[in-house]
């Protein structure tokens, strides 16, 4: 295949052989010089080098927008910020106005009417069928509503046994002109046991007997043969309430 040659451009030729005759005959037939810097070039010889400046290229078109992208994941909470600072204290109100005074409530009754005591020694206690009072007794009066409340203590002994002898005991009341004594317990009487050697025996009660006057005092139900005959003292106090 032959090879196509281009022939140079007519302004090239020129160029050429301008560089040739600013070298000089002598500077051409020496191949050996040699063209470092554009500062051995005389300035005319290099503008004629330049070439015409180019056709300014074509816009290219302007791309398509690209689509917008999915929202992002929604970030963490942040942090709670400082407390602010407590406020001033407000001011301190006017006082107001005293309002009147109410109008005093009726008196109501008193707790306690009346209050009795009792205190004696005991005389030997026999036999008995029923209770009998041991030593001394309160004498109170009573409406129909109103309360009988007391209690007493007695020393009681008997020589009868060592191993100790059963009794019936308690807190009595009786009406004054006579009569049945009957328990503050009512049939929840109190049992007891004596023996040789004193031992205290206490009774306490409440009950509302009616209308009268009564006799109150620590009684006593021997229903042994044997007597309580070792007895010391007894007291006690009874009231009279609403």
């Amino acid at each position: 295949m032959k090879t196509k040659y281009r022939w140079p451009s007519p302004t090239m030729v020129i160029a050429i052989a301008a560089l040739f005759f600013a070298l000089g005959g002598g500077a051409v037939a020496a191949s050996h010089y040699r063209i470092t810097s554009t500062k051995q070039i005389k300035p005319s010889v290099l503008k004629a080098l330049r070439g015409a400046q180019g056709a300014t290229g074509a816009q290219g078109a302007q791309g398509q927008q690209g689509a917008t992208g999915a929202a992002g994941a929604t970030g963490a909470r942040g942090l709670s910020g400082a407390t602010g600072a407590t406020g001033a204290t407000g001011a301190t109100g006017t006082t107001g106005a005293t309002g009147a005074t109410g109008a005093t409530g009726a008196q109501g009754p008193s707790g306690v009417v009346a209050t009795g005591v009792f205190n004696s020694s005991i005389d030997t206690i026999n036999h008995t069928t029923t209770y009998v009072f041991a030593g001394a007794t309160a004498s109170v009066t009573t409406t129909a509503s109103q309360r009988l409340t007391g209690a007493a203590v007695a020393q009681l002994a008997s020589s009868a046994s060592d191993t100790g002898q059963t009794f019936t005991y308690g807190l009595c009341y009786q009406l004054s002109t006579g009569g049945t004594i009957s328990n503050f317990a009512g049939i929840h009487y109190m049992n007891g046991v004596v023996y040789p050697d004193l031992r205290a025996f206490a009774a306490a009660g409440s009950v509302v007997p009616g209308a009268g006057v009564w006799k109150v005092g620590f009684c006593v139900w021997n229903s042994n043969d044997n007597p309580i005959n070792y007895t010391d003292y007894v007291n006690g106090w009874v009231q009279v309430t609403n």
